[in-house]
């Protein structure tokens, strides 16, 4: 089965700098795995292979209110310096709803909130048809060895008016995970 994926993405890294004036707060990586399914629920990405990072952070992301509409995710080799480098995918709250949702995130035992992102660990995928001119470029996180950096971003149609702290997750996590995939 091949899938065709369009490339409808709004660059909103011109926009970095527009009104940002709320932190997000910072996050912690909590756990690197390889799974085959997308953990949110609503999405027309095939069955393949995507690196889910669990963070957590003290800041509850479903309390995020005006002028921010809707999270996103941002990701790149680290430093974080082209915001779309990488595909990736979130934050989800733990029951795979996108973010902000109608509930808070689930607490983690030591009080801070729990967040999934997800990434595309290869571009091109396999069995995915892309649009001439598909963004980003060709990329593979296993070969090229770099720590991957994030941000998580809150904007409405055009502007960020909120985000995190640089999220840094050591190439070294990534590389564990992939080895001890399907242990």
């Amino acid at each position: 089965m091949r899938v065709r994926i369009r490339s409808s993405l709004v660059l909103a890294g011109a926009l970095v700098s527009a009104g940002c004036d709320q932190d997000l707060g910072d996050y912690s990586v909590e756990g690197v795995e390889f799974v085959s399914e997308l953990p949110f629920r609503e999405h027309d990405w095939p069955p393949a292979r995507y690196i889910v990072i669990d963070l957590t952070s003290h800041f509850d992301l479903a309390a995020v209110g005006d002028p921010v509409h809707a999270i996103h995710i941002f990701a790149d080799y680290c430093p974080l310096e082209d915001d779309h480098g990488l595909i990736a995918f979130g934050p989800l709250d733990p029951a795979g709803d996108r973010l902000p949702s109608a509930h808070s995130a689930a607490r983690h035992p030591n009080g801070s909130y729990r967040y999934q992102v997800a990434l595309v660990p290869a571009h091109p995928m396999p069995e995915v048809d892309y649009a001439p001119g598909s963004w980003p470029p060709e990329y593979n996180i296993l070969r090229d060895a770099k720590d991957v950096c994030l941000r998580i971003v809150g904007m409405d149609h055009h502007n960020i008016y909120a985000r995190s702290s640089v999220i840094r997750v050591p190439f070294e996590r990534i590389a564990r995970a992939s080895t001890s995939e399907g242990n």
